[in-house]
């Protein structure tokens, strides 16, 4: 379970809850995206997406609750995807968790024993942080082979506007966004006492891109919907998480 408590954190809970949204737009709209996340092939019109509950209370464990972003059946397939704003240095512990407490969604016992079915399980980091490596964990016994769990990484800085077109990861757009935030929060915090004179037309200049960026990305959306990509509704709620994320 996820606990905020600063004032940041709160912000970043309502940041992934926009992003979160995003990925429960139309197959058309978010397919390329959940192509990417789990390396997948999924046509949009072979494509059955079934949301379960990402509240899972575990009976067994004195009903312990766990809480992931989203978790999903695609044509029949557990997938798991968490939207991390900050890094965590615990996120591996976390995922890997998650992991088993989904897979007690298709638990059975089969000769004696109990399986669990893993999720297909992938992370999507917002904002640019040097520090944050791929996700991946090493499991170690003396009587059992060393397994290696890799849960995909991305970076969603390392997209731009063009990169998301091509790959028809259209559903991200609207969090290019969230890049000019720590931009304009690095120049604001500098401690050159030189920069720090330049901060209001440092701003102002990032104001401008800003600005561009959002035109460009409105633009590029209304023409997802005028050529039949998105439905108005993905169009109305991408619209929408751009203008509230342009508030941070």
């Amino acid at each position: 379970m996820k606990n905020y408590s600063t004032s940041e954190e709160r912000e970043n809970i309502q940041l992934d809850s926009i992003a979160k949204s995003l990925f429960k737009l139309s197959p058309g709209c978010i397919l390329g995206a959940i192509n990417k996340c789990f390396d997948s092939n999924y046509g949009s019109k072979k494509m059955e997406i079934k949301y379960l509950d990402n509240n899972l209370i575990n009976a067994d464990n004195n009903f312990e609750k766990t809480e992931t972003d989203i978790v999903m059946e695609i044509n029949k397939e557990i997938h798991h995807l968490e939207i991390q704003t900050l890094n965590d240095q615990n996120m591996q512990y976390r995922l890997f968790n998650y992991a088993i407490a989904i897979g007690q969604l298709k638990k059975e016992y089969k000769n004696l024993f109990k399986n669990i079915h893993m999720p297909i399980q992938a992370i999507i980091y917002l904002e640019k942080n040097n520090n944050i490596v791929d996700q991946q964990i090493k499991l170690m016994a003396k009587n059992m082979k060393d397994w290696d769990y890799y849960i995909k990484t991305i970076r969603l800085w390392n997209y731009t506007i063009d990169d998301l077109l091509a790959k028809k990861m259209y559903c991200l757009l609207p969090l290019i966004i969230l890049r000019y935030r720590k931009e304009c929060a690095s120049i604001v915090n500098t401690k050159s006492q030189a920069k720090k004179k330049k901060i209001p037309d440092e701003l102002a200049k990032k104001s401008e891109e800003l600005k561009a960026t959002i035109q460009r990305l409105t633009d590029e959306i209304e023409k997802l919907f005028k050529n039949k990509l998105i439905t108005e509704d993905d169009m109305h709620i991408m619209l929408l998480a751009i203008v509230n994320l342009t508030e941070y």
